[in-house]
């Protein structure tokens, strides 16, 4: 393990991966045999473990694929425009962008794609984007405001955003950007600081 000037612990990916990964493959096994033993009651209960499973899997590839990025050096650097990107990832959603759309910055295409997709996730339908380039500093302020799910939901979806949300605003921050979110009512509130130049630390 490295730990870094500020006395955090950075756990090595590989090593990451490993621990999670290995309890996780002993409960899929252990499933398998319970599947080949069960009677016909078990039918539900079995299925109700294979999602959580799933769930579980798809969790820990979050996570895994976060730190995959924070320690990978290979970065494929380009200019791009933040409101092309924006709309890019927009899917279902109602997005409405206005304001400095045509900014550029120089960074990874796919890590800021995946950024703003944790970002726009915890947004339900319609989102207001106003997009500003600061005159003086070399930065870009990404405004979101809309209807949200709700943060405290128990649904896997709602749980699902809210995970992928905090990944987004880990992997930001590292690249010296910043999230800040401020409460409002019937909906949220998010500002996206996004540097000029977002190579990796």
């Amino acid at each position: 393990m490295k730990t870094s000037d500020t006395s955090r612990t950075v756990i090595p990916y590989e090593s990451l991966s490993h621990h999670l990964r290995s309890p996780l493959a002993s409960l899929q096994a252990l499933l398998l045999l319970l599947e080949r033993t069960a009677v016909g009651s078990d039918a539900g209960t079995i299925e109700k473990l294979h999602e959580k499973i799933s769930l579980l899997t798809r969790r820990i590839d979050q996570v895994t694929e976060y730190l995959r990025l924070q320690q990978n050096p290979e970065f494929t650097y380009s200019f791009f425009r933040v409101g092309d990107l924006i709309q890019e990832v927009s899917g279902q959603k109602d997005i409405q962008i206005r304001g400095s759309v045509d900014a550029e910055i120089m960074a990874d295409r796919v890590f800021v794609r995946d950024l703003l997709l944790g970002i726009l996730g915890v947004f339900s339908k319609k989102v207001s984007v106003t997009v500003t380039e600061s005159p003086e500093k070399p930065e870009i302020l990404v405004h979101c405001m809309g209807s949200a799910y709700e943060e405290n939901g128990s649904s896997e979806h709602s749980v699902e955003n809210s995970l992928l949300y905090v990944i987004a605003m880990l992997a930001l921050e590292h690249l010296g950007g910043s999230v800040v979110e401020r409460p409002v009512k019937k909906g949220r509130e998010i500002s996206v600081l996004l540097p000029k130049s977002m190579k990796k630390k």
